[in-house]
């Protein structure tokens, strides 16, 4: 206040001997109305932004000596114990009230004379201006005092406006805390620090019930010091290590959890120890929330900001409130960068953060340009900060829901399934969206086609909706993501196994391409197709003057390419059979051809369950109704009607065979695809069971 009154930088020395301790400092000398505020508590002449008022801090000077003193230039005074009570005892009308009282008067209520010693003289010398002398009351006050001054606060300079240096002088050493300031940055010691201060004008309604003298103080203000590393804030650790302890501008015994240090204006009890609670406390610590909030929405946007941000349970009641007042500001406030936008500051509630394990960073990369609210993976390691504001948290099913209004080529799927691989939740990942080779979007890798180098192109010109995976989508470690969540690999049977495909042949008619796609597949791999009967409705051959669909089961092989049934049977237009078109033959082969039913030797029909009553039968075979009812002798006492025929395996166009081609046609049935057919007897199912 002295600096400040005379326009200098401050500078305080403490010099501890075995006789006292000198305090010495710059700036404007100590005057007669400082003497009278010193000597009469409560009383002062200092400006509202003064550190300190009233000479109560002063007071404390008597925890150590009965004695002290203030030299100055231009004169001193001191106080003494047994002066002033040899003084007042020497009043006849004040004598008796002393003894009443134990011989013990105030201190500091008689200022005396004083001269200075050689020390203050010295000190005067070397530039200071005003020189506290506070000599020891005893040894044990000694010790406390030089204990005192040991454990000076290293961080007294950021919390008292215009302290440039502390210098503590021993008997062997020196040492000082000094601060270079740049704007709202000090250099303290080896330390950086961010220094913010505010103040402002307390509503007077909150000051009705305070003292007289913190009324005619109507003002409030808030200093929030941060340390700094790199130019980043770094949290300090606790009230125990850094000294997280509400400072008014000493530290006080109120403990704070916020790891940062603040001093604030609140009400303080007579020992300045503890904070008054109440609305004027509320309020001043409301104001400090608000320039901590605002003073880290200024503060590059890192993860590390938030382990200022303060989690878990307050240290005490004063930190309760400072604790609800800081959680609406710093949720309101853009403490978090956008992954996406590095011009774009986010708030809580408009940030989220990728929860998906290993994914987190991969993922949060490539959905951010499309993403703004995504925050760097990285802030989600801070669990309980996130919670306390609110912070949406994207589990896997999250991103995959997300996913689903995304639009991107391709190859930007492929990144993204790379990506997913590390997710921990691999049951949402089955519903990725995942593009489809003819412009499609698939909602799930189940069971879609991964085609590799087979060639869909005959497909795509038959307009079949293949589900198969695009195949830029599928590049690189794609597929293997892709493989694992359901998709598999593209051979013929899978591709002839495709909805589309099966619903295309058994609609009937013909397509060229439709053709074309499936004898390719077929002649990749015949066995594939084999199995599936129900290829035989494929249209081959379209009769234009009959406008008369062909299907493959009503074809036969022509002799030259292995048909022998092409041998045993009246061909059109005599009989019902045609021969498959050469060309079909030489460009797929014999054995596609087969495979999707065009008849090599006699086809064999296969039904299950059919009713023994020949009323009720329905099938392609002839002569089978009289067959059935000829059953009437088989099944001895069992009615027809009450029994089916469990499998039903029979040789079909025996109709069809040339009377001269019969020798030929048996030794054909003999042949092993035929013979079981022939000779292996049929189960009837009776209603009994």
């Amino acid at each position: 206040d002295a600096a400040a009154a005379a326009g200098v930088p401050a500078r305080l020395l403490l010099v501890a001997t075995d006789a006292a301790l000198y305090a010495a400092n710059t700036g404007a000398p100590l005057a007669a109305a400082g003497v009278e505020a010193l000597s009469h508590l409560r009383a002062s002449t200092k400006s509202a932004v003064a550190v300190g008022r009233f000479g109560v801090g002063f007071k404390a000077v008597l925890a150590v000596t009965d004695e002290p003193a203030v030299m100055s230039r231009g004169g001193g005074v001191r106080w003494s114990l047994a002066e002033s009570a040899a003084i007042v005892r020497a009043v006849p009308s004040l004598a008796a009230e002393l003894d009443r009282r134990g011989g013990a008067v105030p201190v500091m209520r008689l200022p005396l004379p004083a001269a200075a010693d050689a020390t203050v003289t010295a000190l005067l010398d070397e530039g200071y201006d005003t020189v506290v002398v506070l000599p020891w009351r005893d040894a044990s006050a000694a010790d406390a005092g030089a204990a005192l001054v040991g454990g000076l606060d290293p961080t007294l300079p950021l919390f008292l406006p215009g302290l440039a240096a502390v210098t503590v002088r021993g008997p062997d050493d020196e040492w000082a805390l000094r601060v270079e300031w740049t704007g709202e940055h000090a250099r303290l010691g080896d330390d950086d620090w961010w220094v913010r201060r505010r103040s402002g004008e307390l509503p007077a309604e909150l000051l009705a019930d305070r003292p007289v003298e913190e009324r005619e103080r109507a003002t409030w203000d808030v200093t929030w010091a941060v340390r700094l590393a790199g130019g980043a804030p770094v949290p300090l650790l606790s009230a125990a290590v850094d000294g997280l302890y509400l400072r008014a501008p000493q530290p006080t015994d109120e403990p704070i959890s916020v790891r940062a240090l603040l001093s604030a204006s609140v009400s303080l009890d007579t020992a300045r120890r503890r904070a008054v609670e109440g609305p004027l406390t509320t309020f001043v610590l409301a104001r400090a929330a608000e320039v901590f909030a605002d003073m880290l929405a200024a503060a590059p946007p890192t993860p590390a900001l938030l382990d200022l941000v303060p989690t878990g349970l307050p240290t005490g009641s004063v930190d309760a409130v400072l604790r609800d007042a800081l959680a609406d500001r710093l949720a309101a406030a853009p403490l978090f960068a956008s992954a996406g936008d590095p011009d774009l500051r986010l708030r809580a509630a408009e940030a989220a953060v990728v929860d998906a394990g290993a994914a987190s960073d991969p993922v949060t990369a490539l959905l951010a340009p499309h993403v703004p609210q995504l925050v760097p993976a990285a802030y989600g390691t801070r669990h309980g900060v996130l919670a306390a504001l609110g912070v949406r948290r994207l589990a896997t099913s999250d991103v995959v829901d997300l996913l689903s209004s995304v639009d991107q080529p391709p190859s930007w799927w492929a990144g993204l399934y790379a990506a997913v691989a590390g997710a921990t939740d691999r049951d949402a990942l089955r519903a990725l969206p995942v593009p489809l080779a003819d412009g499609r979007m698939a909602a799930g890798p189940r069971g879609l086609l991964l085609t590799g180098s087979v060639d869909l192109s005959a497909l795509t010109a038959a307009g079949l909706p293949v589900r198969a995976v695009h195949p830029e989508a599928a590049a690189g470690d794609a597929a293997d993501v892709l493989r694992l969540l359901g998709a598999v690999d593209a051979d013929p049977g899978a591709l002839l196994d495709e909805p589309s495909l099966r619903d295309a042949v058994e609609h009937g008619g013909f397509d060229e391409h439709l053709v074309a796609a499936v004898l390719s597949l077929a002649a990749a791999a015949p066995g594939a197709a084999a199995n599936r009967t129900w290829l035989g409705r494929l249209g081959l051959v379209y009769d234009e003057t009959d406008d008369y669909v062909v299907t493959a089961d009503e074809l036969l092989l022509p002799e030259w390419a292995g048909g022998r049934l092409a041998a045993l049977v009246a061909l059109a237009p005599d009989g019902d059979f045609e021969l498959v078109p050469d060309e079909l033959v030489e460009r797929y082969g014999a054995e596609a051809l087969a495979a999707v039913g065009v008849l090599r030797t006699f086809g064999v029909h296969r039904e299950e369950d059919v009713p023994a009553d020949s009323d009720h039968a329905e099938t392609p075979i002839d002569g089978l109704t009289e067959w059935l009812d000829d059953l009437d002798d088989d099944a001895g006492a069992a009615p027809p009607r009450a029994a089916v025929v469990t499998e039903l395996v029979a040789v079909r166009d025996l109709e069809q065979v040339r009377p001269d081609a019969w020798g030929a046609a048996l030794a054909e049935l003999a042949s092993p695809e035929l013979r079981s057919a022939v000779v292996d007897p049929v189960r009837l199912l009776r209603e009994d069971g």
